[in-house]
């Protein structure tokens, strides 16, 4: 009796050598690289961090904010001086330029010595003097006598009053003090505006019977 047939061994199919695993490909700081099992092409793959961009965006808000305020301060500084003119224009509409506003603007000696001596006075005798401009209350002011009781005119004349008089032409004085021996005598001249104004003091012997002799003493305070 034959024995049972034994089924046949299925064949192994031959065994394939283990294939090495693919050696990783360092990549690059800020790159990924992408290698295949079955190929040799690698991919490269540029990755950008958001932490690396986050300070970037940061400073240049930070240039902008900047660059936005620098430019709203040049635009301040150069509108500035405009506005200025503006307002000095409405001040001098409101109130226009007088000469009485630059009275006080010239400095002016406090006192001036115009006489102090004796005299002899055979028709007239003249001291003359100049008011500066801009000058608010100048005045004049002093004390004579004559010797001998002789009597004079004194007199406060203006520069063209005073050509009259010395060709012996009808003329004006600002002031006067008719036929006196002597006194005190203090007169308030008008102020002087843009242009100064030159003044005569004037000791008049109008008898002319002789010389007079007079002895003075006279200031003019601006």
């Amino acid at each position: 009796m034959n024995s049972p047939t034994q089924a046949p061994s299925p064949v192994q199919p031959p065994t394939e050598p283990l294939k090495p695993a693919a050696a990783k490909v360092a990549a690059p700081a800020g790159r990924a690289t992408s290698v295949s099992a079955n190929s040799s092409n690698a991919y490269d793959i540029q990755i950008i961090y958001a932490r690396h961009n986050a300070p970037a965006k940061i400073a240049a808000k930070v240039l902008i904010g900047i660059a936005l305020v620098a430019s709203m301060y040049f635009a301040w500084q150069h509108a500035k001086p405009s506005d200025q003119p503006a307002q000095t224009n409405s001040v001098i509409a409101d109130n226009p330029a007088s000469p009485l506003d630059h009275v006080a603007a010239t400095p002016a000696p406090a006192e001036l010595r115009l006489v102090r001596r004796q005299f002899a006075v055979r028709d007239h005798q003249a001291f003359p003097f100049v008011v500066p401009a801009h000058i608010v209350s100048p005045h004049i002011h002093g004390e004579f006598h004559t010797l001998a009781g002789g009597t004079l005119d004194v007199l406060l004349m203006k520069e063209e009053d005073y050509k009259e008089f010395a060709q012996n032409h009808s003329s004006e004085a600002a002031f006067s003090q008719p036929g006196s021996s002597g006194g005190t005598i203090d007169w308030a001249m008008p102020p002087t505006l843009l242009d100064p104004q030159k003044y005569y003091l004037v000791f008049s012997n109008i008898l002319g019977d002789g010389p007079i002799t007079v002895k003075a003493d006279f200031s003019v305070d601006f």
